[in-house]
């Protein structure tokens, strides 16, 4: 069946005596860029009109390097060296996004904020002012914050007119300057059962803090204006996670899964328009829906293999699978959910290992992909973003857009 042709098969699944019809396309899928043999970087985003792919140094005396392409991935704009380790690409405003990694001797978390226009990469870079091991980053209302490893808390950064400074002043060059790295304060809470923040007054310029909340291990974090959501990894296996909640406005902590710890969270998620924290449980195959009012999972989504980011697509919310390779697209329907849709994409990136990160241009009918491997030995890289796009209006039909 050609790659070109989406040829649409319905299959029905027998449930509880329920029929669930799945319908299956084959779309069309186009290579973007192939990446390094060993790719540790997750960073994949569309915004604004253009996609970011973040690529691991090839040798000794390179960099890290961000990557930007056309929306549809057929050419590359421009390219810009990072003076630190990648993790992901995270928006931070509509024209300016935040890469986040570690820098050694000294230690230190370094923050890159980028602006593309024209052709042209700008950017920043600060540190913080201690030693932190930054897992994972995300942007709130008002303030950005992250998960460090090293202290067992999450760093909240009510910096917002500092920030804002930075990246509405950024220098019009292609490469970012070590020199011109700026220091963010941070400092440290007593530890609390709840989060302590400072209430702010008038002209008030608060520093960053450690929140003192006492995670064994966080790593990936969501934000809702003044809510977060972080992942707690046990500190044996990932068959003991859960999840923290925090409402900073409302004083409210809570630890979901406490009796029930989930078996492998990775990945999470947030959908404004859909009221949901979403979350893969990996190991199991499955895609959780949270409410995010009750804290309570409202969906427990089997989709098997190996589920991995997922992202918001009309009224359908996507799930990447590292194992299958293939995309389940989950249809949220009032109160319920369920795959309706499948992108059978998986010999057509059958040379792509693990392709679990995903972003999306809804508007231009477009899922990006990215794999990362770390196979030394292989002939010819693993590892690489493709873009992917159905031709035949099923997606647009069954999510709505």
């Amino acid at each position: 069946m050609s790659a070109f042709k989406n040829a649409v098969l319905i299959i029905v699944f027998m449930f509880s005596s329920t029929i669930l019809a799945v319908e299956t396309i084959i779309p069309q899928v186009t290579k973007v860029v192939t990446l390094p043999h060993v790719e540790v970087t997750k960073g994949i985003l569309y915004q604004d009109n253009v996609l970011w792919v973040s690529r691991t140094k090839v040798k000794d005396g390179e960099k890290n390097k961000v990557l930007v392409f056309s929306a549809d991935g057929k050419q590359q704009l421009a390219s810009v060296d990072i003076p630190h380790g990648i993790d992901k690409i995270y928006r931070f405003k509509n024209d300016t996004v935040v890469v986040m990694g570690t820098a050694y001797t000294p230690t230190r978390t370094l923050v890159s904020f980028l602006k593309y226009d024209q052709g042209r990469i700008s950017s920043k870079t600060i540190t913080l002012n201690q030693s932190f091991l930054a897992a994972d980053f995300a942007v709130a209302e008002d303030a950005f914050l992250f998960s460090e490893i090293g202290e067992g808390d999450i760093v909240y950064a009510d910096q917002w007119q500092f920030l804002n400074s930075i990246t509405s002043n950024l220098e019009d060059d292609e490469h970012v300057h070590d020199e011109e790295v700026e220091e963010l304060p941070v400092r440290a809470l007593k530890p609390y059962e709840e989060p302590v923040v400072r209430a702010r007054k008038p002209g008030e310029y608060p520093n960053a803090h450690l929140l003192g909340l006492r995670i064994s291990f966080p790593l990936d974090i969501v934000a809702d204006q003044r809510r977060f959501w972080n992942i707690e990894r046990g500190l044996a296996t990932p068959t003991d996670d859960k999840i923290i909640y925090v409402d900073i406005d409302g004083r409210k902590f809570q630890r979901l899964f406490t009796e029930d710890p989930k078996n492998g969270l990775s990945d999470l998620n947030y959908s404004p328009k859909h009221n949901y924290v979403i979350v893969s449980e990996y190991v199991a195959g499955n895609v959780l829906l949270i409410d995010d009012q009750t804290q309570k999972v409202q969906h427990t989504i089997h989709v098997g293999g190996v589920p991995r980011q997922t992202a918001v697509y009309g009224n359908c919310i996507i799930s990447a699978n590292d194992e299958t390779k293939n995309l389940n697209f989950i249809k949220i329907d009032g109160d319920q959910a369920s795959v309706e849709l499948v992108w059978d994409i998986a010999d057509q990136v059958k040379d792509l290992n693990r392709p679990g990160r995903i972003s999306v241009n809804a508007e231009g009918g477009y899922v990006y992909l990215k794999s990362e491997d770390t196979c030394t030995s292989c002939q010819t890289s693993r590892s690489g973003v493709v873009a992917i796009k159905d031709l035949s209006g099923v997606t647009e039909r069954v999510c709505g857009l």
